[in-house]
């Protein structure tokens, strides 16, 4: 079983240059470790983004039942979708939000600095198959909202719209739980359970 998530509850990120290294608030590592003292399952690999707010998520998570667990951070889970940082920023600023770049993504536009939905998912995608996988343990995957709902629009054909993008947005530690092979699987996403299967089609 996988579950990729997004960080716990941190500050506003409006005006910050560095949002790499922001902390999580003093609320959001209580809950995380909330959040890691009721899982049903016993922790397999975990993995984060490089952002501080991820790390202190998943710190928080397993402080209590496997702090013996090493926590791998990795660009694959910070910015999957991006090519071009620079040119990312830009297009950031230029567009306002990342809802309305999710929204663009999902039409097929090209944003300067930006990989295509396909390119960010099935990078996201062959990451989290190709670690952990031990029988009977949940590998934690710490990622950020935008990463999720690109794969949301991956997996799920009708999720375009923006009121739906919007709807969708990934609160803090919520995200999507997945389980079977890396082309034919199953995830659950707000309490729904789906079945993905790649297609040549």
């Amino acid at each position: 079983m996988k579950l990729l998530f997004r960080h716990s509850i941190r500050p506003s990120l409006k005006g910050v240059s560095d949002t790499l290294s922001i902390s999580l608030t003093e609320e959001g590592i209580n809950i995380a470790y909330e959040f890691g003292k009721n899982l049903p399952w016993s922790i397999g690999i975990v993995s984060t983004s490089l952002a501080n707010r991820c790390i202190q998520t998943v710190e928080q998570i397993i402080k209590d039942s496997c702090s013996d667990k090493k926590i791998k951070s990795t660009e694959i889970l910070t910015s999957p979708a991006m090519f071009n940082l620079e040119l990312a920023t830009q297009t950031h600023c230029a567009e306002g939000s990342l809802k309305n770049i999710a929204h663009k993504l999902s039409r097929k536009q090209n944003l300067p600095g930006f990989n295509s939905v396909d390119i960010t998912a099935e990078k996201l995608l062959d990451y989290i198959f190709s670690v952990g996988n031990e029988y009977d343990k949940l590998d934690l995957f710490c990622t950020h909202d935008f990463n999720i709902v690109l794969l949301l629009l991956y997996l799920m054909p009708n999720f375009k719209s923006m009121d739906v993008i919007v709807e969708n947005w990934p609160a803090p530690l919520e995200g999507i739980y997945i389980w079977g092979k890396r082309y034919d699987f199953f995830f659950s996403w707000k309490g729904n359970i789906y079945h993905y299967k790649y297609s040549d089609d």
